[in-house]
């Protein structure tokens, strides 16, 4: 079929059937997922990586799409014994282009944790105590919106690390049997969404 009011690069017209193209409409075009971890913050590492995740969409249609990407952090905890903070420290990176390298993920976007500093009993000995934190899932926009040519590329990224600083005594040795350092990282997923660029 034959149409001059029918742009092709928007619009099917096979046996005669004139549909728009599925590019030209927003969608769901690329995910994935990564599994959270306990980490076991009595190491005496500072930072612990527990977990990172990167995905791509590369735009295989014939005109230029918007392309953006969401992170979405699963539930979260963190329980820690008096005089040491922890927190649970996200980091992002993005690219895009013709062919970009993967990005490095310098960017902090997200930082949950604490702690309680309850004192000292003696020189050197601490009061004792637990402290918790709990953070429930929450999606945020990772990057920018870009425009993408045909053919190509956004990558998006995300690493999540548990941070630690230890700033005074550990609590007497009496209460060994009962001191909590626990950490639960949550999921991530990624997900990049396109949309047309309209003339």
């Amino acid at each position: 079929m034959t149409e001059p009011c029918i742009n092709p690069a928007a619009f099917d017209t096979t046996d005669g059937v004139v549909s728009p193209h599925p590019w030209m409409q927003w969608r769901h075009v690329e995910t994935g997922s990564a599994t959270g971890t306990v980490v076991d913050p009595l190491t005496d590492t500072a930072e612990v990586l527990s977990h990172t995740l990167q995905v791509a969409w590369t735009n295989d249609t014939t005109i230029s799409q918007h392309a953006y990407g969401l992170c979405t952090r699963g539930a979260s905890q963190v329980i820690t014994t008096a005089n040491k903070r922890f927190v649970v420290e996200q980091r992002r990176g993005w690219a895009s282009g013709t062919a970009p390298a993967d990005p490095p993920v310098t960017m902090q976007t997200g930082r949950h944790g604490g702690g309680i500093d309850l004192g000292l009993v003696s020189a050197g000995v601490a009061v004792f105590g637990v402290w918790e934190h709990r953070q429930g899932e929450a999606t945020t926009p990772i990057g920018p919106d870009v425009v993408l040519a045909p053919g190509q590329m956004l990558k998006v990224r995300v690493a999540v690390y548990v941070v630690r600083d230890s700033w005074s005594p550990s609590p007497n040795a009496a209460y060994a049997n009962e001191v909590e350092n626990h950490i639960e990282t949550g999921d991530t997923r990624l997900d990049i969404f396109a949309y047309p660029v309209i003339p």
